[in-house]
C-alpha cells in the first residue's frame, strides 16, 4: 500500500484505548474509513498534586531559553497554569513541540512553536531538530506527565544544557467501568488494539482481570513505535505491528491488517 492508496477498514474491529482528545480523532478517522472503533480512554488527565515545581519555572520563565512540550495534555496544562498565574510566555523563549497535534494545541492556545520534528514525531525526532542550536549553558524546561521518558534530559545534558523536568499533569487509571468493553471483546473479538504508549498498555492490563489477560495476548497490537512494540511483547502480547505516530500511519497499518484478514 502506497502513501496515496485509499485506506479501507471495512469489517475491522478496533479498540482505541488512547486518552482524549487524540483518541477521539483517531476513532473518527477509523469510522470514516469503514472500521468499527470502540473508544475507551484507559487513562484520564488530572492536575499534579503540587503546583510548586510548575509555578517556580513559570514565575522565572524569562531565565529559560527553551520550553519543550511533550504532549497535548502538557500543552493544555501549561496554558491553564499560566492563565491562573497571569503569566505570558516570554518573547525571548523558544518553544519545542513533539509533534503536529501538540503544535496545533499550542498554536490554538496562542503559543508560538519554533521546533517540531519533520516526520518522526517522538523524542528522538525532536532531538534531531534541536541539533541546529547550541544549548550549552542554557536552561531548558520540559513539561510532561509523571514518569515520562528521560531521553530528552540525558541528550540535552550531554550537550551542556541545564534541563529541568516539570510534571505539569498526571495520568491516572480511568474510573469508568471497563466490563462492557470486556464483554463485547469476548463476544466478538477485536482485530486490533492501538497502543500509543507503554502507560496505555499498562493501564489495559490493570483494567483487565488477570483471568482476562489472554484477550491482549491473542489480539493484534498496533504500536506507534518499535520501542512500544518491544514493551508490549515483553509484557505478553504475541503479535504487535510497529508503525509511526499520527493518525495517518496508524490508519495505513490498520489497512494492511484489514487486507491480510480478508485475504485469508
Amino acid at each position: 500500500m502506497s502513501g496515496n492508496d485509499p485506506v479501507f477498514l471495512d469489517g475491522l474491529r478496533i479498540l482505541v484505548p488512547r486518552p482524549s482528545p487524540q483518541g477521539d480523532s483517531l476513532v473518527a478517522e477509523i469510522r470514516a474509513h469503514g472500521g468499527y472503533a470502540t473508544h475507551f480512554p484507559v487513562l484520564r488527565t488530572v492536575e499534579p498534586e503540587y503546583f510548586e515545581p510548575v509555578d517556580r519555572v513559570l514565575e522565572n520563565a524569562g531565565n529559560y531559553s527553551l520550553f519543550i512540550i511533550v504532549s497535548v495534555a502538557a500543552a493544555n496544562a501549561l496554558s491553564a497554569r499560566m492563565q491562573a498565574l497571569g503569566i505570558a510566555m516570554p518573547e525571548t523563549a523558544r518553544v519545542a513541540s513533539v509533534g503536529p497535534a501538540t503544535t496545533a494545541a499550542l498554536r490554538q492556545l496562542g503559543m508560538p512553536v519554533h521546533f517540531e520534528p519533520h516526520d518522526d514525531y517522538s523524542s528522538e525526532g525532536l532531538l534531531e531538530q534541536l541539533e541546529q542550536v547550541q544549548w550549552a549553558g542554557k536552561r531548558i524546561a520540559v513539561f510532561r506527565g509523571q514518569n515520562g521518558r528521560e531521553l530528552v534530559r540525558r541528550a540535552l545534558q550531554q550537550r551542556g544544557a541545564c534541563v529541568e523536568m516539570v510534571c505539569s499533569y498526571h495520568r491516572i487509571l480511568s474510573d469508568q467501568p471497563f466490563d462492557p468493553v470486556v464483554d463485547a471483546w469476548k463476544k466478538t473479538p477485536f482485530d486490533a488494539v492501538v497502543i500509543t504508549s507503554n502507560a496505555v498498555f499498562d493501564a489495559l492490563l490493570a483494567l483487565l482481570d488477570p483471568s482476562d489477560h489472554y484477550l491482549l495476548h491473542d489480539v493484534t497490537g498496533v504500536a506507534i513505535s518499535q520501542r512500544i512494540r518491544n514493551y508490549c511483547i515483553h509484557r505478553g502480547m504475541r503479535d504487535v505491528i510497529p508503525t509511526a505516530p499520527g493518525n495517518e500511519p496508524v490508519l495505513r497499518t490498520l489497512g494492511i491488517l484489514q487486507g491480510r484478514k480478508f485475504a485469508q
